[in-house]
């Protein structure tokens, strides 16, 4: 998804994230997790998964957010990045 949003929009960063930020026992997914992903002129460069036991959407939705920004600025910070731009 990451790749396809630096595509999409011309970018060289593109971030995606994808998940449950609530429980949906229809489902089998009884707790809230996302998988999130950085790329970097087209191509994967970090993904991970968040996982947490909160069940408030709403608040699940900001942890995972704040998650996703914090990892992408430690990125930005990191000698891996600065040595690939």
């Amino acid at each position: 998804m990451a790749c396809h949003v630096t595509r999409l929009f011309n970018s060289s960063w593109g971030i995606a994230i994808t998940g449950y930020a609530a429980p949906v026992p229809a489902l089998n997914v009884n707790e809230c997790f996302a998988f999130y992903s950085f790329a970097y002129k087209g191509q994967s460069i970090f993904e991970e998964r968040l996982d947490t036991r909160l069940k408030s959407a709403a608040v699940v939705q900001r942890l995972f957010t704040e998650k996703v920004i914090e990892s992408f600025a430690n990125h930005l910070t990191s000698e891996n990045t600065s040595s690939s731009k």
